[in-house]
This record gives structure tokens, C-alpha cells and sequence, in this order.
């Protein structure tokens, strides 16, 4: 979960798959940007990723499930073979135990991967086009790595962003309960009186029994918490969510040049359209085409001044320059 507190800017557009559980995000943003500008008033400022896939986001989910995830795995699956711990999640008590430790410990880990991944530069790639460091400097700093910055500062305590919250995120949402309430202040306090123990990956299953017997030995107290098993659990969906698909269809698509491209947030994220003689043109980026255009151009034009006639050379260098110096 994110703390709304500690947010202070958002981005021009979102971008998904165009699955269902992606409504709320697309028209919570829409929502926001079109509080903070009127012009955008009927446009959805998402953009579905039906044809061409986010690979930058599948190649880190690629990464996360090859280095991080093997191993909570294995620490998960220990339950299986490890006689002494007891759990079902079939079983509602236990089932329950077991989301208030390992679900907390497991963001805490993986908010860690994601602060080294933001926080670590990459080797460079000399045919990259993307600017090319830290993604948290980047972010932070775009204009020190040749980029402009696209964010719209926010107040998270702006009254569109309650209304949006409200409508789109509702907290009271079962969805966002980790835990029964009554189950929670119990949890907090057994947890206190085994002396807070640290959960990491050594001992989490040993913090997971104690608390477990913490309850089993309260006579009756989880019999009147009504929890649910893992197969017993499920959501309503939240009323607006179940017409959200309908509703999004009554918005403008982001609109895209004639090759497919979207000038990204140039002209209120509308388009291109008269804007190509202007200052606002510098902002364009095709993030994936030209990089690969430019690389099969410069395998396919290679030339050898021992091999090729002045003429070839000539025709390369030619064709080369239809790209400004920055692309080459």
C-alpha cells in the first residue's frame, strides 16, 4: 500500500492492459487530471496497451520473478515439510495468522528490491536513445539527463483527490482490510506481549507459531470474530466498479499521429496536431521504433572502406542523415 500522504506529483497519463482490474486506475487518473485542467474534460487520459506491450515493466517483472522470488518461495513452501509448523489456509485462524505477518513482511521486501533496483545505475548501452542512469535520479533530476518534466504536482489533501479517492479507492473497502478489525487489535496485542519480535526471513515462521498459539490459547475469543478461510473469502465489487467499463467508453481515446505514435502530454496529451513547428515538439520521443530502426540501419549499411566503392559509402552517409545527430 501507498501512503497518499507522501505522494506530491502524478504523471500526465497511465498506461495498461486493458484487463478489468486496470478501471479504477484509468479513470481515478482521469479524474485527477481533469480536476487540475478543464481542457481535458472528456478525454481519458489512459492509454490500453492492446498492440504494442510495456516491455520496459514485463522485462522488471521478468527480473523479479528470476532473482526475488525463488527464494520467499521456498521459504513460503518450508510449511510443507517442516513438521512443526502448522498451516491451512483453509482454515480460518490460521489463514488469517498468517496474512497479518507475511503480508506486511513481504511488501517490506519488496519495497527494499524496488528502492536498490530505482536506486542502482545500469550499465550503460551506447544504441540506448532513453536517457541512461538511476531511474530515481532520472525522476528527479530529468533535466540534468537531457529530459523535460512531465510531472503535475498534486495536494494529497485537495478535495478532488479525497472525491477521487472516495469514488475509486474507497478505504473502507473490504479489499483494504488486511484483517478483521477485532482480529487486528488482538494480533497487535499478543505481538506485544511476545516482545515484538523481529519477522525476516530466519525466524518469520517462528514469529508465525507464537502468535498462532498466542490465539488458540484465548478460550472462545476466535469464535466471535467471524473470520473466513481462504476459500471462503470474497469481495463485492464496489458498486461504480461494476459499470466503470461502460463509463470509460464514453471518453476520447488519447489521440495518436498517423503512424501510431503519442505525443506524450504535448497539447494537453491530445495529439499532435499543429504542434509540429512549434518549441513543444522537443518533448517527442517514439520509445521504441526509431532505436530499433536505427540498429538494423547500422547493421544493414555497414561498410568496409577496403571493400565498398566511394559510391556505396556516399549512399550510406545519405541515408544516415535523415537522422538528426543525436539518434545516430
Amino acid at each position: 500500500m501507498v501512503d497518499k500522504n507522501k505522494i506530491t506529483d502524478t504523471c500526465l497519463i497511465t498506461q495498461s492492459d486493458p484487463g478489468s482490474e486496470n478501471f479504477c486506475l484509468a479513470k481515478g487518473h482521469t479524474f485527477i487530471r481533469q480536476a487540475l485542467d478543464s481542457s481535458l474534460h472528456g478525454t481519458l487520459q489512459h492509454r490500453w496497451m492492446r498492440e504494442k506491450k510495456t516491455i520496459p515493466p514485463e522485462i522488471l517483472w521478468s527480473n523479479l520473478r528470476r532473482r526475488w522470488t525463488p527464494g520467499f518461495e521456498d521459504i513460503l513452501e518450508s510449511s510443507n515439510f517442516i513438521e512443526r509448523i502448522r498451516y491451512d489456509p483453509k482454515d480460518p485462524l490460521q489463514y488469517n495468522v498468517f496474512k497479518w505477518i507475511f503480508i506486511p513482511w513481504i511488501q517490506q521486501e519488496l519495497d527494499a528490491y524496488a528502492t536498490r533496483i530505482n536506486s542502482t545505475r545500469k550499465r550503460h548501452q551506447k544504441d540506448k536513445i532513453l536517457p541512461q542512469g538511476a531511474p530515481d535520479d532520472i525522476e528527479e533530476f530529468p533535466e540534468e539527463f537531457g529530459c523535460l518534466d512531465f510531472h503535475i504536482q498534486i495536494d494529497p489533501n485537495a478535495e478532488y483527490i479525497l472525491a477521487a479517492e472516495s469514488l475509486y479507492a474507497p478505504p473502507d473497502h473490504p479489499v483494504f482490510q488486511l484483517v478483521p478489525a477485532e482480529f487486528d487489535k488482538w494480533a497487535k496485542i499478543y505481538y506485544e506481549e511476545l516482545g515484538r519480535p523481529v519477522v525476516n526471513r530466519a525466524q518469520v515462521w517462528s514469529v508465525y507459531m507464537a502468535l498462532l498459539e498466542k490465539f488458540e490459547g484465548s478460550e472462545g475469543l476466535v469464535d466471535t470474530m467471524g473470520l473466513t478461510a481462504y476459500d471462503e473469502e470474497g469481495f463485492q465489487e464496489h458498486d461504480l466498479v461494476a459499470h466503470l467499463d461502460n463509463d470509460l467508453g464514453n471518453y476520447a481515446p488519447l489521440q495518436e499521429n498517423a503512424d501510431g505514435d503519442y505525443l506524450g502530454g504535448v497539447n494537453g496529451g491530445l495529439g499532435d496536431e499543429g504542434m509540429w513547428d512549434s518549441d513543444a515538439i522537443d518533448g517527442y520521443v517514439d520509445f521504441s521504433d526509431d532505436e530499433a530502426e536505427i540498429g538494423a540501419v547500422m547493421r544493414d549499411t555497414y561498410v568496409d572502406p577496403e571493400r565498398d566503392s566511394d559510391a556505396d559509402v556516399t549512399a550510406v552517409a545519405s541515408h544516415l542523415l535523415q537522422y538528426s545527430d543525436d539518434d545516430v
